[in-house]
């Protein structure tokens, strides 16, 4: 009982290891802000992005930190955008 208890906590210490050493997405490094990169997508929310032609998102939803379409939209309700607009 010892041994499996010392072998499970030894898998968890690894696995915990392993997850917080994974690099992040969707942020950015210092160097890339003091570049004047801007983060269009948090991957927690669609603050940010609209209805293409329209206010406000419909349609869309975050999933898994991604973008994800409902499949109900059409040309005129179906697309998104960022809410700024941005020169390159």
């Amino acid at each position: 009982m010892k041994r499996q208890l010392t072998l499970f906590a030894l898998v968890l210490l690894v696995a915990v290891t392993l997850f917080s050493c994974a690099e992040k997405q969707n942020v950015l490094n210092d160097q890339e802000k003091q570049d004047g990169w801007k983060l269009l997508f948090d991957g927690q929310s669609l603050n940010g992005w609209k209805n293409y032609n329209s206010p406000g998102i419909t349609g869309w939803t975050v999933q898994d930190g991604c973008l994800a379409a409902s499949g109900t939209g059409a040309d005129l309700t179906g697309y998104i955008i960022t809410e700024k607009q941005y020169a390159n």
